[in-house]
């Protein structure tokens, strides 16, 4: 192997829902995931987070069904895109969009489970 091995991303465990996940992160070939405006409807942008989310959850746990990833309940979803933002150093500085799709999908668990509240 060259140098250049150093610069491949690393596993990182993480503990989401009480179940730990040694999740695999991007790597150049899936760079054209992270290529959304952040002016872009939320409806694209959550679009591309559910991609990055299924591709890494897919690398990770490669014998995973698809029905097993369009099932995850959505009170998970902030964790896991904590732990996408740890696992590729993004910092909510530097991607505010992910900072707020998270909002986004707090403030909707939020409604959910108080349904007298107003949007």
């Amino acid at each position: 192997m060259s140098k250049l091995a150093a610069l491949q991303g690393k596993a990182q465990k993480f503990n989401i829902g009480g179940v730990e996940l040694e999740l695999k992160p991007l790597g150049i070939e899936e760079l054209d995931m992270f290529t959304v405006d952040e002016k872009a409807p939320m409806e694209k942008q959550i679009e591309v987070s559910r991609n990055i989310l299924k591709t890494i959850l897919k690398k990770s746990v490669p014998e995973a069904t698809e029905e097993e990833l369009n099932n995850i309940s959505t009170e998970h979803l902030s964790d896991l895109m904590e732990a996408v933002n740890k696992l590729h150093n993004i910092t909510a500085a530097k991607d505010s969009r992910m900072e707020h799709i998270k909002n986004v999908v707090k403030s909707r668990q939020t409604q959910a489970k108080d349904p007298e509240q107003k949007a």
